[in-house]
């Protein structure tokens, strides 16, 4: 029994017939049953946790970018994943487009309020989305038995004041609390806080 020069690939002779074997170890590592071998888990990107400074150089990508490369589609994740927030250039103002670029990077979940949809400030369910009041910093699907991995939001269309939006890194906050009242941070990361969504009125 060899490893092969290259470094990737087993080889046996057999001593019954001196027949020979090789065996890819990418292979011979996925088949392994007893014990298993995992392969290594690949390299993490290193978070980038952000404060209000972020607004001088939002991580963004154009929309036909995004659309027509794997290039943008890419760039547009590793902005996800290394800030948590992306945003998207330049889509057009319709459902249609927000909707395909939601469906660039997955499936579109569905849940009580439907799957990919659209609404305005009309009361149409129990929920301070569906109103004209301001919302403070807050944490969406905390209510859900699953919460959202990933929220999309494209503002179609404008009249009047206000409508600004508010982001949080909450990661940002958690080590600030954690490094300046570690008693607060410990209280909120070990206790248990239930929530409900209180739903539309019957």
């Amino acid at each position: 029994m060899s490893v092969t020069d290259d470094g990737k690939s087993l080889k046996i002779r057999w001593s019954n017939d001196n027949h020979e074997s090789t065996y890819d170890l990418a292979w011979l590592q996925s088949h392994a049953y007893n014990p298993r071998i995992e392969p290594p888990a690949p390299a993490k990107r290193p978070k980038k946790l952000w404060g209000a400074s972020i607004a001088d150089k939002l991580p963004i990508v154009q929309y036909d970018e995004v659309m027509s490369s794997e290039e943008g589609l890419a760039k547009w994740l590793e902005n996800m994943d290394v800030y948590g927030i992306a945003f998207v250039d330049g889509t057009p103002p319709t459902p249609e487009a927000t909707e395909a670029l939601g469906r660039r990077v997955s499936f579109i979940r569905e849940t009580h309020y439907g799957g990919f949809w659209d609404f305005t400030a009309n009361l149409e369910h129990g929920d301070t989305a569906y109103t004209t009041l301001g919302l403070p910093a807050h944490t969406d699907t905390t209510y859900f038995s699953d919460p959202i991995g990933l929220q999309l939001f494209h503002l179609l269309e404008h009249r009047g004041t206000g409508g600004s939006s508010l982001y949080v890194d909450g990661f940002y906050v958690a080590e600030k609390l954690r490094k300046l009242h570690p008693w607060a941070y410990e209280t909120l990361t070990t206790f248990p806080v239930t929530a409900h969504s209180a739903g539309d009125p019957t």
